[in-house]
């Protein structure tokens, strides 16, 4: 098993996560599931705050994925609240299992390992997981220097202002939780 994460998910899962230092975010992956290869193209960055699968959450599932651009929900990312907790998120859980009840197919998840931020956000700091039988096995992710290059750049000109998740549209309609402006600020760097 695979997966493979381009440079903007990368970049704007981490940005996510520096956005809100002191808690846990959560958000969706989009892209291809095809065999034992999961590339992932796109995220919709969804809570900084609320528990998943809440109300706010279940509409959000059904926006993304009632979005007609071909994307299709993969799995989901977190970054923990503490620094050094590692490990498989029974909430990341529960929502990727919500994920693979709507999809029909193994979800994956992907984890932001908050200690490996350290150094400018040069460093791998990606770690996966896929459902196999009812539990959770970690698969690498690999990063290319210039994915690498791209998430540190993104944190030093402090992107991480502009990332809006499902909970800030609820708060402001008009903020475009898909990111797009974000997304052509961190292609910039690339």
């Amino acid at each position: 098993m695979t997966i493979e994460v381009s440079a903007l998910p990368y970049a704007t899962i981490v940005l996510h996560a520096l956005k809100y230092p002191a808690k846990a975010v959560y958000g969706l992956l989009l892209g291809e599931a095809k065999g034992a290869r999961v590339k992932v193209n796109n995220v919709v960055p969804l809570a900084h705050e609320a528990s998943p699968l809440s109300p706010s959450l279940e509409m959000a599932l059904t926006l993304v994925s009632s979005r007609p651009n071909g994307e299709t929900i993969v799995g989901v990312y977190y970054a923990p609240q503490n620094l050094k907790e590692t490990g498989a998120s029974p909430t990341a859980i529960r929502l990727a299992q919500k994920i693979s009840a709507i999809n029909g197919s193994p979800a994956t998840i992907v984890e932001l390992q908050n200690v490996k931020l350290e150094g400018g956000c040069q460093n791998e700091c990606l770690t996966g997981r896929q459902s196999n039988e009812g539990s959770w096995r970690e698969v690498s992710i690999t990063a290319s220097q210039d994915t690498l290059t791209t998430v540190s750049l993104a944190a030093q000109r402090r992107l991480h202002r502009e990332v809006v998740d499902f909970e800030n549209h609820l708060d402001a309609p008009e903020s475009d939780f898909y990111n797009a402006a974000l997304a052509a600020s961190i292609l910039e760097s690339y």
